[in-house]
């Protein structure tokens, strides 16, 4: 809960922080706004056990901030939450839906003009908990560092506002411990969403 918190903490520091920022060195701040699909890449494999965990697509919401930068770069930073299905679940007697939420952070830059449609590729970070619940209860993993690599594709709908549909992978190991020891998740899929985005 500790480590929740801090991190929580940082997050909110870096939103109120950004647009002063962004005024200091002149360069566009922006917020975006997701909702998508959480699509497995196949089974998760838990290490060092000769099993899986099966699991199915599930809902994905997610928002941040985007601070552009010189030559076609930004940076950005986001909040993320979604509900994967958990298809073994159920024989444990617990919910059949997991949740997988955390933070990601990272760049981006804008692929040559030229193209039908404004492409950004984005490279990043990622720190996430993959969570069970049941009887009113959950059981977090410990935080788990991983990557991200998406394309994102843009639309103007108005001088400062964007649509951007977008695909993203993500990767990250999700660690229980017990008192016999530890087990780890490997955690891996799709993000595809549809966002918008609001410049300043």
């Amino acid at each position: 809960m500790r480590s929740f918190t801090l991190a929580a903490a940082v997050a909110v520091g870096i939103c109120l922080s950004a647009p002063a920022g962004a005024q200091l060195l002149d360069a566009p701040i922006s917020v975006e706004v997701a909702a998508g699909a959480l699509v497995p890449l196949g089974d998760w494999t838990v290490r060092d056990r000769e099993t899986s965990l099966r699991t199915s697509a599930g809902p994905l919401v997610s928002a941040g901030l985007r601070l552009g930068l010189p030559a076609g770069f930004s940076t950005y930073g986001s909040y993320r939450y979604a509900l994967p299905g958990c298809d073994d679940c159920d024989i444990f007697g617990l919910d059949s839906n997991l949740v997988d939420a955390g933070f990601g952070f990272g760049v981006g830059y804008a692929l040559p003009e030229g193209l039908p449609v404004d492409l950004r590729a984005d490279l990043g970070a990622l720190v996430h908990q993959l969570s069970f619940r049941g009887g009113g209860q959950s059981r977090p993993s410990d935080w788990g560092f991983g990557g991200e690599i998406g394309v994102t594709g843009s639309y103007a709908l108005g001088p400062s506002l964007l649509v951007e549909p977008a695909v993203s992978g993500r990767f990250y190991p999700a660690r229980y411990a017990f008192e016999e020891g530890s087990r780890e998740v490997s955690v891996s899929y799709l993000a595809p969403r549809v966002g918008l985005r609001y410049s300043f």
